[in-house]
């Protein structure tokens, strides 16, 4: 399954579980599909501001790989 292929709601899950290790809180998720659907932003944009926060920064410094 590419990520095109699936909905908002799962590409956001999915991008949370590969990229900060962990479920989305509902917020979280509510935020990131009003992104996409709402603001305009594409999947790539979302993927490149999860990066960006702080918790995935963190996440990285201990564990870079």
């Amino acid at each position: 399954m590419t990520s095109q292929t699936l909905t908002t709601a799962e590409f956001i899950t999915q991008a949370y579980r590969d990229l900060l290790k962990r479920e989305p809180d509902t917020e979280g998720l509510n935020y990131w599909i009003a992104d996409i659907e709402e603001r305009g932003e594409t999947r790539d944009d979302v993927i490149s501001n999860i990066k960006l926060s702080e918790e995935y920064k963190k996440l990285q410094e201990n564990d870079p790989d």
